[in-house]
């Protein structure tokens, strides 16, 4: 009875020197990339202490210059990995509320990957990358974004990323939303949109910035075919400067121009419900530098216009904060009205 007690006390004794003994943790953090090695020392050919997946939350135990020693909750392993490849808990929160809101707006296109492709948690190659696309790979887009090749900064940074000096490199971002919904960013460039090469032929050297199916016009033989809408930029841009939609002519068999309008300062989302679409732009070649909504409705091969009402584009919002949709919308309403009623749009210009 003795020898069993004293086991138990030494027992009882080991586990509180091990809890006394602990390293403390100084912080914490979530790992940013789709995989990282946790090694035992800082070398290339350390032995791997651990493998975590996109999310895992770690605790944080040192930093030496760019590293960070980190211990894992479960288990207990502990070791180095490169401390950019973490986020804050408030970066993760901004990265994932930035994902579901732009799970919810509408698409504005679709591509697919024209080869493997990583998907970043922000627009900059030297982000982390939580995903990789397989060629072939379909997503929708959400937004774009132009941004210069300058550092990284984590998604709760406290300063917006820094202006595109003139003469720096840029890139092209999609905000593109997969199959199951995760959403992140991707170099537009490694992405071919889904239009039909016939169409794609009349951008004449413009960026197609977003596009839809309006409606359908039928041939002859009864047959349908999808009338187009898409936006374009003679330059690299987030916003569009000129519109045009395109409808099957029936007795020449080729699409024809059902409307163009260019030389527009123009600001997405385009919103798109069936055979309607709605476009924030001004027009200064009419004069006018306002912005208006403009309403348009395809009837057979013709664009007509239904109605403009003034417009303001959103205020951008601080670094770190996502915007949201007003809340109490009914669910029952349209993207058309939930949109247009909108005063925020995610990742606002």
């Amino acid at each position: 009875m003795s020898l069993l007690l004293v086991a138990h006390l030494s027992i009882i004794a080991t586990g509180c020197l091990r809890i006394q003994t602990a390293e403390p943790a100084i912080g914490e953090a979530f790992v940013a990339p789709a995989t990282l090695e946790v090694r035992e020392e800082i070398a290339p050919r350390a032995k791997v202490a651990a493998r975590l997946a996109h999310g895992a939350r770690v605790e944080i135990l040192a930093r030496q210059h760019r590293f960070a020693k980190v211990r894992v909750p479960y288990g207990g392993a502990s070791g180095w990995t490169d401390g950019r490849q973490l986020l804050t808990a408030k970066g993760m929160a901004v990265f994932r509320a930035e994902g579901e809101r732009a799970a919810q707006l509408p698409p504005q296109g679709t591509a697919t990957a024209a080869e493997p492709v990583n998907v970043h948690i922000s627009p900059n190659r030297a982000s982390p990358s939580f995903h990789r696309l397989a060629e072939g790979d379909p997503v929708r887009i959400a937004t774009r974004v132009v941004r210069g090749r300058g550092p990284y900064a984590p998604p709760d940074a406290a300063t917006a990323p820094p202006a595109v000096q003139p003469g720096e490199a840029r890139d092209e971002w999609c905000m593109v939303c997969m199959a199951d919904n995760r959403c992140g960013w991707v170099l537009a460039a490694l992405l071919m949109i889904d239009l039909p090469d016939e169409i794609i032929q009349l951008a004449e050297g413009h960026r197609i910035l977003s596009f839809f199916t309006l409606g359908v016009t039928r041939d002859e033989r009864g047959r349908e075919h999808p009338a187009y809408l898409w936006t374009t930029s003679a330059v690299l841009s987030e916003n569009f400067d000129a519109f045009r939609a395109f409808a099957w002519n029936p007795a020449r068999e080729r699409y024809e121009s059902a409307h163009h309008e260019k030389n527009l300062r123009g600001y997405p989302p385009v919103i798109v419900e069936g055979s309607q679409a709605e476009l924030a732009y001004a027009a200064p070649q009419s004069g006018s530098n306002a912005i208006g909504r403009h309403r348009f409705e395809l009837r057979g091969r013709k664009l007509a216009l239904l109605g403009s009402s003034p417009w303001q584009p959103p205020a951008a919002a601080p670094a770190g904060q996502v915007t949201t949709l007003p809340d109490g919308q009914d669910e029952q309403s349209g993207w058309w009205e939930r949109l247009r009623n909108s005063r925020t749009f995610f990742y606002s210009h």
